[in-house]
């Protein structure tokens, strides 16, 4: 998560996504706290796979976030490592 602030707030929807215990191993990378429950979820991932590179992001459904240093920092990360 180079240049990107170890907490940070955006206004985003926040999906209650849970891994599936029998599913691929992930190294979750950042979680989104929720504001009413304070539940945290995993929000930007990566998935130990032996031959791909898969990054997960929830983030990102409008101009709100897409206009957040933070989200632009962590899109082009996610360029980087893949590439």
């Amino acid at each position: 998560m180079k240049g990107v602030p170890a907490k940070f707030r955006i206004v985003d929807e926040l999906y209650r996504w849970e891994k599936d215990p029998e599913g691929t191993e992930i190294e979750v990378l950042a979680v989104g706290k929720g504001l009413e429950t304070g539940a945290e979820y995993p929000v930007i991932w990566i998935v130990n796979h032996p031959t791909a590179k898969i990054i997960g992001n929830t983030l990102g459904h409008d101009d709100r976030a897409h206009n957040h240093k933070a989200y632009k920092t962590i899109l082009n990360n996610s360029i980087d490592w893949v590439d």
